[in-house]
């Protein structure tokens, strides 16, 4: 069990750790733009959010395959490492939703304060 949760984990903290390294790089960035250019910053920002709300059933279908899988190999197989696979393949799906989850409620009003900002910049 031990290799493929320390694998799954390296993945895990790899993809955590880049998206939290660029976040605040990608904060001052659209700070900036909203600055110089309100409209076209906003407008630009509400695309890329509209891209990500809409890649979240994807995400949930990943991850549910992924959780279905394992528990598959943890049923239908006897070795050692197709358990321990299954066993983490679980593991990291359920905690993929869970993070996910959290993530796309917070994307949702996100979106509606740029709605909201888009229209009071551009009123038109």
């Amino acid at each position: 069990m031990a290799v493929p949760f320390v694998l799954m984990g390296l993945v895990m903290v790899t993809v955590g750790g880049v998206v939290g390294y660029r976040t605040p790089s990608q904060v001052r960035t659209l700070q900036a733009a909203v600055e110089a250019s309100p409209g076209p910053a906003l407008q630009a920002e509400l695309q890329r959010m509209e891209k990500v709300n809409r890649a979240w059933p994807k995400y949930v279908v990943t991850w549910s395959v992924m959780g279905i899988a394992g528990l598959l190999l943890r049923l239908a197989t006897r070795g050692d490492f197709t358990q321990g696979l299954g066993i983490s393949l679980v593991f990291f799906s359920g905690l993929a939703l869970l993070v996910d989850g959290f993530a796309e409620r917070r994307t949702h009003p996100c979106t509606r304060a740029l709605q909201e900002q888009a229209r009071v910049a551009d009123p038109t």
